[in-house]
């Protein structure tokens, strides 16, 4: 069943003298539960596509459909809304606020949307390797533990759709190894949809489909549909 899906979506940054164009013509269908990897080089447009994806960069033209709504045609409330509830994202940098603890840190999204979490937190916290350190502030924590976090912190409302943007590039090879692992049994236990930017082929082997970009345009798909 299609959960997300692009038409023709285009990306131009800077001035009408001098533009730059990140996004062209993109077209892209996304079932739900798939497990989709974005490579390419630098600078070819894979963290501006998820950015538009997650409702974070409005296209220049173009359609994101998401669940069978037409994310950029909502007002900033309901797209706020829509976000919280259906969409999670992690970082590289991991965007903890220092001063909460690693528990805080997780549930925030759930006291902003008001709602009670999806998952049991003691659960998750186990899950991610975290329940006897729920205490700590990020600063107390190592990468891969801070990395953990931010993953509980995508997971706790269980979206639909997860949204990682290069989740390893920080970790040395085998905390990233586990990171991977994480984001797998979110695909497969939970039936969350995974989308993951990264440079790492390693990672991008694990999916199900892989999806390479140049010059802000797919070149080529292996896998999948």
């Amino acid at each position: 069943m299609e959960i997300l899906k692009t038409q023709n979506v285009s990306k131009t940054f800077g001035t009408e003298e001098n533009p730059v164009k990140a996004l062209c013509d993109v077209s892209l269908s996304i079932n739900k539960s798939e497990m989709l990897a974005i490579i390419g080089p630098s600078g070819c447009g894979k963290s501006t596509l998820l950015h538009v994806l997650g409702g974070i960069e409005a296209p220049t033209t173009g359609i994101v459909s998401i669940l069978g709504e037409d994310l950029y045609q909502m007002n900033d409330s309901k797209m706020t809304t829509f976000r919280r509830n259906n969409i999670g994202m992690i970082y590289q940098f991991f965007n903890l606020l220092p001063v909460l603890s690693v528990e805080e840190n997780i549930v925030l999204p759930l006291l902003l949307a008001k709602k009670k979490p999806a998952f049991p937190l003691d659960e998750l916290l186990k899950d991610m390797g975290l329940d006897e350190r729920k205490t700590f502030l990020p600063s107390q924590l190592s990468g891969g533990q801070q990395q953990r976090v931010a993953i509980g912190r995508a997971l706790i409302s269980k979206p639909a759709i997860l949204l990682a943007d290069e989740p390893t590039g920080n970790l040395d090879s085998k905390t990233g190894e586990d990171i991977v692992a994480l984001l797998i049994k979110a695909n497969q236990e939970y039936h969350q949809t995974l989308i993951i930017v990264t440079h790492d082929e390693r990672v991008a082997n694990h999916c199900s489909r892989i999806i390479r970009m140049e010059d802000g345009r797919i070149v080529s798909q292996e896998g999948g549909q």
